[in-house]
Protein backbone atom coordinates (compact mmCIF):
# COMPACT_ATOMS: atom_id res chain seq x y z
CA UNK A 1 0.00 0.00 0.00
CA UNK A 2 1.46 3.36 -1.04
CA UNK A 3 0.59 6.98 -0.32
CA UNK A 4 1.89 9.47 -2.87
CA UNK A 5 1.10 13.18 -2.28
CA UNK A 6 1.37 15.00 -5.62
CA UNK A 7 2.27 11.64 -7.15
CA UNK A 8 5.52 11.12 -5.19
CA UNK A 9 5.56 8.12 -2.83
CA UNK A 10 6.10 9.24 0.76
CA UNK A 11 4.73 6.25 2.72
CA UNK A 12 4.65 2.53 2.02
CA UNK A 13 3.15 -0.36 4.00
CA UNK A 14 4.67 -2.69 4.90
CA UNK A 15 7.89 -0.68 5.03
CA UNK A 16 10.23 -3.65 5.34
CA UNK A 17 11.62 -4.72 1.95
CA UNK A 18 9.70 -1.88 0.25
CA UNK A 19 11.62 1.23 1.32
CA UNK A 20 13.18 1.49 -2.16
CA UNK A 21 9.77 2.71 -3.37
CA UNK A 22 9.97 5.89 -1.27
CA UNK A 23 10.51 8.86 -3.59
CA UNK A 24 9.06 7.12 -6.67
CA UNK A 25 7.32 9.73 -8.83
CA UNK A 26 4.18 8.39 -10.53
CA UNK A 27 4.18 11.31 -12.95
CA UNK A 28 7.81 11.19 -14.04
CA UNK A 29 8.89 9.53 -17.25
CA UNK A 30 8.92 5.75 -17.15
CA UNK A 31 6.61 2.77 -16.78
CA UNK A 32 3.15 3.66 -15.52
CA UNK A 33 3.36 7.39 -16.17
CA UNK A 34 0.46 7.47 -18.62
CA UNK A 35 -1.74 5.28 -16.44
CA UNK A 36 -1.11 7.48 -13.41
CA UNK A 37 -2.23 10.47 -15.47
CA UNK A 38 -5.25 8.49 -16.64
CA UNK A 39 -6.22 7.74 -13.03
CA UNK A 40 -5.90 11.43 -12.13
CA UNK A 41 -7.91 12.59 -15.15
CA UNK A 42 -10.58 9.90 -14.78
CA UNK A 43 -10.87 10.41 -11.01
CA UNK A 44 -11.17 6.68 -10.43
CA UNK A 45 -9.22 3.49 -9.80
CA UNK A 46 -7.02 2.44 -12.73
CA UNK A 47 -5.32 -0.94 -13.07
CA UNK A 48 -2.04 -0.95 -14.96
CA UNK A 49 0.87 -3.20 -15.68
CA UNK A 50 2.60 -5.50 -15.52
CA UNK A 51 5.54 -3.29 -14.54
CA UNK A 52 9.01 -4.02 -13.26
CA UNK A 53 8.81 -3.37 -9.53
CA UNK A 54 11.43 -1.20 -7.81
CA UNK A 55 11.80 -3.94 -5.18
CA UNK A 56 12.18 -6.64 -7.85
CA UNK A 57 9.89 -8.85 -9.92
CA UNK A 58 6.78 -7.66 -11.76
CA UNK A 59 3.50 -6.25 -10.45
CA UNK A 60 0.08 -5.11 -11.53
CA UNK A 61 -0.68 -1.71 -9.99
CA UNK A 62 -4.02 -0.21 -8.95
CA UNK A 63 -3.96 3.57 -8.46
CA UNK A 64 -6.73 5.61 -6.84
CA UNK A 65 -6.57 9.44 -7.00
CA UNK A 66 -7.39 11.48 -3.89
CA UNK A 67 -9.16 14.82 -4.25
CA UNK A 68 -9.69 17.18 -1.32
CA UNK A 69 -12.36 19.83 -0.95
CA UNK A 70 -11.22 23.30 -1.92
CA UNK A 71 -12.93 26.71 -1.86
CA UNK A 72 -16.19 27.13 -3.78
CA UNK A 73 -16.73 23.35 -3.84
CA UNK A 74 -13.63 22.96 -6.02
CA UNK A 75 -11.88 19.58 -5.88
CA UNK A 76 -8.12 19.83 -5.39
CA UNK A 77 -5.88 16.92 -6.37
CA UNK A 78 -3.93 15.69 -3.32
CA UNK A 79 -2.12 12.72 -4.81
CA UNK A 80 -2.45 8.96 -5.17
CA UNK A 81 -2.95 5.93 -3.01
CA UNK A 82 -1.84 2.74 -4.66
CA UNK A 83 -1.71 -1.01 -4.20
CA UNK A 84 0.27 -3.69 -6.02
CA UNK A 85 -0.58 -7.24 -7.02
CA UNK A 86 2.26 -9.67 -7.58
CA UNK A 87 2.43 -10.78 -11.20
CA UNK A 88 1.79 -13.38 -12.52
CA UNK A 89 0.53 -14.65 -9.15
CA UNK A 90 -2.50 -12.31 -9.45
CA UNK A 91 -3.77 -14.45 -12.35
CA UNK A 92 -3.42 -17.71 -10.44
CA UNK A 93 -7.14 -17.97 -9.76
CA UNK A 94 -8.21 -17.45 -13.36
CA UNK A 95 -8.10 -21.18 -14.21
CA UNK A 96 -6.37 -20.47 -17.51
CA UNK A 97 -5.00 -24.03 -17.61
CA UNK A 98 -8.57 -25.23 -18.09
CA UNK A 99 -8.71 -23.40 -21.41
CA UNK A 100 -5.78 -25.51 -22.62
CA UNK A 101 -7.42 -28.68 -21.34
CA UNK A 102 -10.42 -27.83 -23.53
CA UNK A 103 -8.17 -27.69 -26.57
CA UNK A 104 -7.35 -24.00 -26.90
CA UNK A 105 -4.37 -21.73 -26.51
CA UNK A 106 -4.82 -18.20 -25.15
CA UNK A 107 -3.15 -14.82 -25.02
CA UNK A 108 -3.95 -11.68 -23.04
CA UNK A 109 -2.29 -8.52 -24.29
CA UNK A 110 -2.55 -4.75 -24.31
CA UNK A 111 -0.92 -1.74 -25.91
CA UNK A 112 1.56 -0.33 -23.43
CA UNK A 113 0.37 3.28 -22.91
CA UNK A 114 3.93 4.48 -22.26
CA UNK A 115 5.60 2.97 -25.31
CA UNK A 116 2.71 2.05 -27.63
CA UNK A 117 4.20 -1.45 -27.98
CA UNK A 118 2.18 -4.64 -27.83
CA UNK A 119 2.63 -6.10 -24.34
CA UNK A 120 1.66 -9.69 -23.55
CA UNK A 121 0.14 -10.03 -20.09
CA UNK A 122 -0.42 -13.79 -20.14
CA UNK A 123 0.06 -16.46 -22.80
CA UNK A 124 -0.04 -20.24 -23.01
CA UNK A 125 2.63 -20.51 -25.71
CA UNK A 126 5.40 -18.35 -27.09
CA UNK A 127 4.40 -18.44 -30.77
CA UNK A 128 0.75 -17.49 -30.25
CA UNK A 129 1.36 -13.95 -31.45
CA UNK A 130 2.08 -15.24 -34.96
CA UNK A 131 -0.93 -17.54 -35.22
CA UNK A 132 -3.78 -16.65 -37.57
CA UNK A 133 -6.63 -18.98 -36.54
CA UNK A 134 -7.82 -17.04 -33.51
CA UNK A 135 -10.77 -15.14 -32.14
CA UNK A 136 -10.08 -11.92 -30.26
CA UNK A 137 -12.16 -9.64 -28.07
CA UNK A 138 -11.45 -6.16 -26.75
CA UNK A 139 -12.30 -5.72 -23.08
CA UNK A 140 -12.46 -2.44 -21.11
CA UNK A 141 -11.28 -2.99 -17.54
CA UNK A 142 -10.62 -0.36 -14.84
CA UNK A 143 -10.56 1.55 -17.36
CA UNK A 144 -7.60 0.04 -19.22
CA UNK A 145 -8.12 -1.80 -22.51
CA UNK A 146 -7.00 -5.43 -22.67
CA UNK A 147 -7.36 -7.90 -25.52
CA UNK A 148 -8.14 -11.56 -25.05
CA UNK A 149 -7.28 -13.97 -27.83
CA UNK A 150 -8.18 -17.67 -28.09
CA UNK A 151 -6.50 -19.89 -30.69
CA UNK A 152 -7.83 -23.13 -32.09
CA UNK A 153 -5.65 -26.19 -31.65
CA UNK A 154 -8.09 -28.98 -32.47
CA UNK A 155 -9.21 -28.35 -36.06
CA UNK A 156 -12.66 -29.86 -35.58
CA UNK A 157 -13.67 -27.13 -33.10
CA UNK A 158 -15.90 -24.30 -34.27
CA UNK A 159 -14.51 -20.80 -33.73
CA UNK A 160 -15.25 -20.32 -30.02
CA UNK A 161 -16.42 -16.73 -29.59
CA UNK A 162 -18.30 -17.58 -26.43
CA UNK A 163 -15.17 -19.19 -25.02
CA UNK A 164 -13.39 -15.87 -25.41
CA UNK A 165 -15.81 -14.09 -23.12
CA UNK A 166 -16.09 -17.04 -20.73
CA UNK A 167 -12.34 -17.37 -20.40
CA UNK A 168 -11.80 -13.66 -19.99
CA UNK A 169 -14.46 -13.54 -17.29
CA UNK A 170 -12.30 -15.97 -15.33
CA UNK A 171 -9.39 -13.54 -15.52
CA UNK A 172 -11.58 -10.59 -14.55
CA UNK A 173 -13.02 -12.54 -11.62
CA UNK A 174 -9.55 -13.42 -10.40
CA UNK A 175 -8.27 -9.88 -10.68
CA UNK A 176 -11.38 -8.37 -9.13
CA UNK A 177 -11.14 -10.78 -6.21
CA UNK A 178 -7.56 -9.63 -5.66
CA UNK A 179 -8.45 -5.99 -6.09
CA UNK A 180 -11.61 -5.96 -3.97
CA UNK A 181 -9.82 -6.05 -0.63
CA UNK A 182 -7.02 -3.82 -1.90
CA UNK A 183 -9.53 -1.29 -3.25
CA UNK A 184 -11.38 -1.33 0.08
CA UNK A 185 -8.14 -0.57 1.87
CA UNK A 186 -7.30 2.16 -0.67
CA UNK A 187 -10.67 3.81 -0.11
CA UNK A 188 -10.16 3.68 3.65
CA UNK A 189 -6.82 5.47 3.18
CA UNK A 190 -8.46 7.94 0.80
CA UNK A 191 -11.29 8.65 3.26
CA UNK A 192 -8.78 9.12 6.06
CA UNK A 193 -6.77 11.60 3.99
CA UNK A 194 -9.91 13.53 3.14
CA UNK A 195 -10.90 13.59 6.82
CA UNK A 196 -7.43 14.81 7.76
CA UNK A 197 -7.70 17.58 5.18
CA UNK A 198 -10.78 18.88 7.02
CA UNK A 199 -9.31 18.56 10.52
CA UNK A 200 -6.98 20.54 12.73
CA UNK A 201 -4.06 18.18 13.47
CA UNK A 202 -3.55 19.44 17.05
CA UNK A 203 -7.08 19.47 18.45
CA UNK A 204 -8.82 17.01 16.11
CA UNK A 205 -11.73 19.38 15.45
CA UNK A 206 -12.52 20.84 12.05
CA UNK A 207 -10.17 23.36 10.48
CA UNK A 208 -11.02 26.83 9.26
CA UNK A 209 -11.36 25.85 5.62
CA UNK A 210 -13.96 23.17 6.34
CA UNK A 211 -15.83 25.45 8.74
CA UNK A 212 -16.18 28.21 6.13
CA UNK A 213 -17.77 25.80 3.67
CA UNK A 214 -20.00 24.12 6.25
CA UNK A 215 -21.20 27.34 7.87
CA UNK A 216 -22.01 28.94 4.51
CA UNK A 217 -24.14 25.91 3.60
CA UNK A 218 -25.91 25.97 6.96
CA UNK A 219 -26.60 29.69 6.71
CA UNK A 220 -28.31 29.09 3.39
CA UNK A 221 -30.35 26.32 5.01
CA UNK A 222 -31.30 28.55 7.97
CA UNK A 223 -32.40 31.31 5.62
CA UNK A 224 -34.55 28.87 3.65
CA UNK A 225 -36.18 27.55 6.83
CA UNK A 226 -36.55 30.98 8.38
CA UNK A 227 -34.62 29.91 11.50
CA UNK A 228 -31.95 31.75 13.49
CA UNK A 229 -28.26 30.85 13.56
CA UNK A 230 -25.22 32.41 15.24
CA UNK A 231 -21.43 32.61 15.13
CA UNK A 232 -19.49 32.33 18.39
CA UNK A 233 -15.83 33.36 18.45
CA UNK A 234 -13.78 31.97 21.34
CA UNK A 235 -10.26 33.04 22.33
CA UNK A 236 -8.17 31.60 25.16
CA UNK A 237 -7.20 34.46 27.50
CA UNK A 238 -3.51 35.28 28.00
CA UNK A 239 -2.49 32.22 26.00
CA UNK A 240 0.84 33.71 24.94
CA UNK A 241 1.95 33.83 28.56
CA UNK A 242 1.18 30.10 28.94
CA UNK A 243 3.45 29.32 25.99
CA UNK A 244 6.17 31.72 27.14
CA UNK A 245 6.18 30.51 30.75
CA UNK A 246 5.49 26.80 30.40
CA UNK A 247 6.42 25.91 26.81
CA UNK A 248 4.54 25.04 23.66
CA UNK A 249 3.78 21.45 24.68
CA UNK A 250 1.90 22.73 27.71
CA UNK A 251 0.20 25.31 25.51
CA UNK A 252 -0.87 22.60 23.08
CA UNK A 253 -2.38 20.56 25.91
CA UNK A 254 -4.29 23.62 27.17
CA UNK A 255 -5.82 24.11 23.71
CA UNK A 256 -6.77 20.44 23.49
CA UNK A 257 -8.37 20.46 26.93
CA UNK A 258 -10.25 23.72 26.29
CA UNK A 259 -11.65 22.32 23.04
CA UNK A 260 -12.68 19.09 24.77
CA UNK A 261 -14.51 21.02 27.48
CA UNK A 262 -16.29 23.26 24.95
CA UNK A 263 -17.25 20.29 22.78
CA UNK A 264 -19.00 18.56 25.71
CA UNK A 265 -21.32 21.56 26.10
CA UNK A 266 -22.17 21.88 22.41
CA UNK A 267 -25.09 20.06 20.86
CA UNK A 268 -24.48 17.26 18.36
CA UNK A 269 -25.37 19.44 15.37
CA UNK A 270 -23.27 22.45 16.41
CA UNK A 271 -19.81 22.68 14.90
CA UNK A 272 -16.57 24.00 16.38
CA UNK A 273 -13.40 24.64 14.37
CA UNK A 274 -9.97 26.06 14.99
CA UNK A 275 -9.90 29.49 13.38
CA UNK A 276 -6.22 30.18 14.03
CA UNK A 277 -3.77 30.03 16.94
CA UNK A 278 -5.76 30.05 20.19
CA UNK A 279 -8.93 31.30 18.49
CA UNK A 280 -11.91 29.06 17.72
CA UNK A 281 -15.16 29.56 15.86
CA UNK A 282 -18.52 27.89 16.53
CA UNK A 283 -21.64 27.73 14.37
CA UNK A 284 -24.94 27.13 16.15
CA UNK A 285 -28.37 26.94 14.55
CA UNK A 286 -32.03 26.45 15.46
CA UNK A 287 -31.59 28.55 18.58
CA UNK A 288 -32.62 32.05 19.68
CA UNK A 289 -30.51 34.91 21.05
CA UNK A 290 -31.21 34.24 24.71
CA UNK A 291 -30.38 30.54 24.35
CA UNK A 292 -27.15 31.09 22.40
CA UNK A 293 -25.90 33.50 25.07
CA UNK A 294 -26.69 30.87 27.72
CA UNK A 295 -24.86 28.23 25.64
CA UNK A 296 -21.78 30.45 25.33
CA UNK A 297 -21.87 31.08 29.07
CA UNK A 298 -21.86 27.33 29.74
CA UNK A 299 -18.84 26.97 27.43
CA UNK A 300 -17.05 29.75 29.32
CA UNK A 301 -17.74 28.12 32.67
CA UNK A 302 -16.68 24.67 31.44
CA UNK A 303 -13.24 26.09 30.61
CA UNK A 304 -12.77 28.42 33.58
CA UNK A 305 -14.34 26.62 36.57
CA UNK A 306 -11.81 23.80 36.84
CA UNK A 307 -8.03 24.12 36.62
CA UNK A 308 -6.26 22.35 33.78
CA UNK A 309 -3.70 19.89 35.14
CA UNK A 310 -0.58 19.35 33.04
CA UNK A 311 1.83 16.96 34.76
CA UNK A 312 2.69 18.83 38.01
CA UNK A 313 1.17 22.13 36.86
CA UNK A 314 -2.29 23.38 37.75
CA UNK A 315 -3.30 26.18 35.39
CA UNK A 316 -6.27 28.50 35.68
CA UNK A 317 -7.45 29.07 32.13
CA UNK A 318 -10.30 31.23 30.86
CA UNK A 319 -11.77 32.26 27.53
CA UNK A 320 -13.48 35.31 26.09
CA UNK A 321 -16.43 34.69 23.78
CA UNK A 322 -18.21 36.93 21.30
CA UNK A 323 -21.50 36.19 19.58
CA UNK A 324 -22.98 37.58 16.38
CA UNK A 325 -26.03 36.61 14.32
CA UNK A 326 -25.40 34.52 11.21
CA UNK A 327 -28.97 34.84 9.98
CA UNK A 328 -30.51 37.17 8.97
CA UNK A 329 -27.04 38.64 8.20
CA UNK A 330 -26.64 35.93 5.52
CA UNK A 331 -22.99 36.78 4.83
CA UNK A 332 -20.50 34.56 6.62
CA UNK A 333 -17.55 36.96 6.59
CA UNK A 334 -19.74 39.72 8.00
CA UNK A 335 -21.17 37.41 10.67
CA UNK A 336 -17.66 36.33 11.74
CA UNK A 337 -16.51 39.96 11.85
CA UNK A 338 -19.44 40.88 14.13
CA UNK A 339 -18.74 37.94 16.48
CA UNK A 340 -15.01 38.75 16.45
CA UNK A 341 -15.75 42.36 17.40
CA UNK A 342 -17.93 41.13 20.27
CA UNK A 343 -15.12 38.84 21.43
CA UNK A 344 -12.64 41.74 21.56
CA UNK A 345 -15.22 43.71 23.52
CA UNK A 346 -15.19 40.86 26.06
CA UNK A 347 -11.39 41.15 26.19
CA UNK A 348 -11.56 44.90 26.79
CA UNK A 349 -14.13 44.47 29.57
CA UNK A 350 -11.78 42.21 31.53
CA UNK A 351 -11.76 38.79 29.77
CA UNK A 352 -13.45 35.57 30.89
CA UNK A 353 -16.87 36.74 29.77
CA UNK A 354 -19.43 36.57 26.96
CA UNK A 355 -20.47 39.53 24.84
CA UNK A 356 -23.20 39.72 22.20
CA UNK A 357 -23.35 42.16 19.31
CA UNK A 358 -25.69 42.76 16.37
CA UNK A 359 -23.25 45.06 14.54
Amino acid sequence: MLAAPNGVVSHVYPYANNKAVIGLDFFSSGDGNQEALLAKDAGRLVLGGPFKAVQGGQVLVGRLPVFLDGPDEEKIFWGMVSTTLRYPQALAGAALHEIQQLGFEYEVWRLNPDSGDRQIIASSRSDSVNASNYVEKKIQFLPAVWYFRILQVRPWYTVPELWVLAAFSLILSSLLASLTQSNYELKKVKDKLETLSNSDPLTGIFNRRYFMRFAAEQMTRSKRLGSESFIIMLDIDNFKSVNDKHGHQTGDFVLQEAVARASIVLRSYDIIARYGGEEFVIFVSEINQESVVALAERIRLSIAETEIVVQDLRLSVSASLGIGPATPVNDLETAIAVADSAMYQAKREGRNRVCYSNT
